[in-house]
């Protein structure tokens, strides 16, 4: 396995950029709470939980789990009512960020790709933005298929007209008579083969086979329901070509206040039908096992950098019995970067 691939790889900076790079990524980056264990490496760099800036740091776990409980039973998804009245719809929303993001995963397609066609790009899990499929486009592949489990991206015109600007300049006009003749964003963005979909599973299943050479997913595989995360793996190898790479930040922190508060609850009672439903949820599968539902799909995984705690956040006495069995190797892995590649030429 070579292991991941600093920048240098895509944009000829050096190892230090690298470094430098995974902390500029902070900024975008959702707050992690004062009660996370240290680290042994750097802070995470990536959009690692979806919930208000900073409100982790000024509440304790219990109130944010309460709150978010509480709105669940609203006839309106958490995310939206956030967007309504902060106007947040994640750190993907921000171009530079998303930029960084992008550069980040492509430079994993440029080292460990065997598929030079360009075919199809793919994002899982794009969250407020779709800029991804216009700088992706703009790089020379044939389409861009964003698929989300909700509708969460901003749908304003300028929005994505200064990113045609910034990118795909040369498409942008075409970009601006498709709004203007269709009045609609999401159309718009579909005339230049950029597509959103926005019910998960389903629309994954309804991709070509073999039609994408590069996907990746930014803190998005911690959120997938856990009873279809084996089905969303398989969907994703199906829809690679051979040779092609896909690659993803996952983050096993809980989302409650960046520890492991998450794993204090038996599955029954995490998996009912209150808890998906809320902001704050995510499978709870530790490292070694994504990597294991990776490669039952059918991948082999090229390249891994794992962030871990100094010691545990939460002591085993705290956690459910189907966590307290796992060894703390497993449970001391707070994020990760994992690189996959569909076997072939």
């Amino acid at each position: 396995m070579q292991g991941w691939c600093a920048l240098s790889t895509a944009t000829g900076t050096g190892q230090n950029d690298e470094s430098a790079e995974r902390e500029s990524l902070q900024v975008g980056m959702e707050s992690t709470a004062a009660e996370e264990a240290p680290s042994t490496t750097p802070a995470s760099t990536q959009d690692e939980d979806r919930g208000s800036p900073g409100f982790g740091r000024r509440f304790p776990w219990w109130v944010k789990l309460g709150t978010k409980l509480a709105v669940g039973v609203l006839p309106v998804s958490y995310e939206s009512l956030r967007a309504t009245f902060t106007g947040y719809r994640g750190a993907m929303q921000d171009p530079e960020y998303a930029d960084r993001v992008f550069d980040r995963h492509f430079a994993q397609y440029e080292c460990h790709g065997r598929d030079s066609e360009r075919a199809g790009f793919f994002e899982l899990g794009p969250g407020g933005g779709l800029m991804n499929g216009v700088v992706a486009r703009a790089r020379g592949f044939r389409e861009a298929t964003l698929i989300d489990v909700g509708s969460f991206a901003i749908q304003d015109v300028e929005y994505y007209s200064r990113c045609f600007e910034k990118h795909w300049p040369e498409q942008l006009s075409a970009f601006r008579a498709a709004h203007k003749e269709t009045e609609s964003v999401l159309a718009a963005l579909g005339r230049n083969e950029i597509h959103y979909e926005v019910d998960g599973l389903a629309a994954l299943r309804r991709v070509s086979s073999a039609s994408v050479s590069f996907s990746f997913s930014q803190a998005v595989f911690e959120h997938v329901r856990r009873n279809e995360f084996d089905a969303t793996m398989r969907e994703l190898f199906r829809i690679h070509r051979p040779g092609s790479v896909s690659s993803h930040r996952v983050d096993f922190k809980d989302h409650l206040g960046g520890a492991l508060n998450n794993l204090r609850f038996r599955e029954r009672v995490w998996e009912s039908r209150w808890f998906p439903n809320d902001g704050f949820y995510t499978n709870r599968l530790r490292y070694s096992d994504v990597r294991a539902a990776c490669e039952r799909a059918g991948f082999e995984v090229v390249g891994e950098e794992l962030d871990t705690w100094d010691k545990l956040p939460l002591s085993k006495r705290s956690m459910a019995r189907e966590f307290a069995d796992y060894p703390d190797s497993a449970l001391l892995v707070r994020g990760a970067d994992m690189v996959l590649r569909r076997p072939g030429p």
